[in-house]
């Protein structure tokens, strides 16, 4: 790996990769900020979850049927709706 202007660069034989290593790093940091975000929305609603049921509940392993249904079906696809429409919008303000 050598850096060139700041940028890394990766090469694996014909292919080559040119990153920041801030870029990275930072990118990083807000992916792990919005999933733990989102396991705490997942657990907020009128009956809340804890989050370790929350994450149980998303790995297929939660003992309480009745809070893996609400995680699964009405409280994930919310959040994921949620996450994808703001990403389109901070998309469609960049443009």
């Amino acid at each position: 790996m050598s850096a060139v202007n700041g940028l890394r660069v990766l090469r694996c034989g014909p292919l080559s990769l040119r990153f920041s290593l801030r870029a990275v790093l930072v990118g990083s940091a807000l992916s792990l900020l919005v999933m733990g975000l989102a396991v705490l929305l997942l657990g907020t609603g009128s009956l809340p979850i804890h989050a370790g049921q929350v994450l149980t509940s998303l790995f297929g392993q939660g003992d309480n049927e009745m809070a893996s249904r609400i995680v699964i079906r009405v409280r994930l696809p919310r959040v994921l709706t949620a996450m994808l429409v703001g990403a389109a919008l901070g998309m469609a303000g960049a443009i």
